[in-house]
């Protein structure tokens, strides 16, 4: 005989395997727990003793989703599981056994000696302590709770499911509630981070282009050094120049006055060739003169030349400087067109961390805000003062929408109590979403009308006084 244990993906049914173990269970055995049992029903050994384990819809696609599952995956896995794990169960009842985890987990003494009862295996001893398990967070519990209202053939599963699972205690399993005030937290705390991260990353950005702008200011104060040293320089030369225009002045003048002189000596010479034959004497003196007037003028000839080389290479120099100029005053142009733009980048990044910080002031009208309006109006109670209730009690008691039976054996807490049915619905029961007969639905009627449980009026008193002629209905 072996004792095989099997679950429904994303149960938690990890949490009870050490009592699982306290029963013989091997969890070492070869056959996956979670996909064993999808095998042919019909193929199970029947000396064998099966334990299969699951859990409401709305936890399992709530811990599927924690782990990256879409909501249609988690859905369909937990179907599928489900499913196989009921057909399993029809064709084994003699040696098979169900159970639902989150009982289990709150009646771990029940749990054990129901399955060691119902399946006759050789058990006892203390109970090893059991670590419950992580709770999803609210927002994928509420997408979860809300996936399973809209489905009515999960809703017949399950219906299904818990009538084939050992009962453990007299209370019903429900449906998981969700912390509003945790999801409206975890949701402004997740805008809150993000709001930082973006202002942080904007901060360390407006940093950056600050060290641009330094440095774009100490580069352009740096052209501007240069620019002056250049200019200076530029001065100098041209300082030089005049003096060398100057000069050039003074040799013109000077060639003028020897082209004066030649051109009196040229007269001279005329004259003393006229006269030569009349003085030769005279005239060879005059020669002689001439020769050295022509010298003094190749001379003059040559510095001329070498003055006007220079003059060249000056005016090949200032052209060059000239060229340089204006490079630079292009670079500074180019540096104060960079400038502005930074400045302008530094205000466009001021304006978008001032949007950014009006971010906060529209969670409220976001999506997750109005998802969750109509959970924060049904937290609104319902009773009253109990000489009203006792007024209420009446008038609903008179209505086919209330059955004092089918309450009390529907509620046995309330049963077993010395309260009055219609005075408890008026005072706890409403608000505890308890329904007052098969005929009318307090959460329904709730979920739907939102006007109703924004007044905090007891649903069905709304119904019998009004609703019911407002042509509302009773379970929507």
């Amino acid at each position: 005989m072996t004792f095989k244990v099997g679950t429904t993906p994303n149960s938690q049914w990890q949490a009870l395997a050490p009592l699982l173990e306290s029963l013989g269970w091997n969890k070492n055995q070869k056959a996956d727990p979670e996909t064993w049992y999808h095998a042919d029903p019909t193929s199970a050994n029947t000396k064998d003793k099966h334990l299969l384990l699951h859990t409401r819809p709305e936890i399992a696609i709530a811990h599927a989703m924690e782990q990256g599952e879409s909501p249609t995956e988690a859905v369909e896995e937990w179907r599928t599981a489900e499913e196989h794990l009921v057909a399993f169960y029809k064709r084994n009842r003699a040696n098979t056994v169900v159970i639902e985890v989150t009982t289990a987990l709150q009646e771990p003494r029940e749990c054990f000696e129901a399955i060691r009862d119902q399946l006759g295996l050789n058990a006892d001893g203390e109970l090893p302590k059991l670590t419950p398990p992580t709770k999803p967070q609210p927002l994928n519990q509420l997408l979860a709770n809300q996936l399973i209202r809209q489905s009515c053939e999960l809703s017949h599963l399950l219906a299904e499911a818990e009538a084939c699972t050992l009962p453990l205690t007299d209370e019903v399993v429900s449906s998981p509630t969700v912390e509003i005030q945790e999801l409206y937290q975890q949701l402004r705390n997740d805008a809150r981070d993000k709001l930082d991260a973006e202002v942080t990353a904007l901060k360390a950005e407006q940093l950056e282009l600050k060290t641009a702008l330094e440095e774009a200011k100490d580069e352009a104060e740096l052209n501007l050094l240069q620019l002056s040293k250049a200019q200076e320089q530029l001065n100098q030369q041209a300082k030089e120049i005049a003096q060398y225009k100057e000069q050039m002045a003074q040799l013109q003048q000077e060639r003028n006055e020897l082209q004066q002189e030649v051109t009196t000596l040229k007269n001279e010479q005329t004259e003393l060739k006229k006269s030569l034959e009349e003085a030769k004497e005279e005239g060879e003196l005059t020669l002689h003169q001439l020769f050295q007037v022509q010298e003094h003028l190749e001379k003059h000839y040559l510095e001329n030349k070498d003055l006007q080389k220079a003059i060249e290479e000056k005016d090949s120099k200032l052209t060059w400087l000239r060229a340089a100029k204006k490079d630079l005053e292009g670079s500074l142009k180019k540096s104060r067109s960079d400038n502005q733009k930074l400045k302008k980048s530094l205000s466009q990044a001021e304006v978008e961390i001032k949007e950014l910080t009006n971010t906060l002031d529209t969670v409220h009208g976001s999506a997750s805000w109005k998802l969750t309006k109509p959970l924060r109006a049904a937290a609104k109670p319902f009773s009253g003062n109990k000489q009203s209730a006792k007024k209420l009690a009446v008038l609903i008691e008179q209505s086919p929408y209330f059955d004092a039976n089918w309450y009390l054996k529907q509620y046995k807490d309330v049963a077993g109590s010395k309260w009055n049915p219609a005075e408890h619905y008026i005072m706890h029961g409403a608000e505890e979403g308890r329904d007052p007969s098969p005929l009318f639905s307090t959460r329904k009627y709730l979920e739907a009308y939102v006007d109703v449980a924004e007044t905090g009026t007891n649903p069905l008193v709304h119904f019998v006084k009004h609703g019911e002629s407002e042509g509302r209905n009773p379970k929507p």
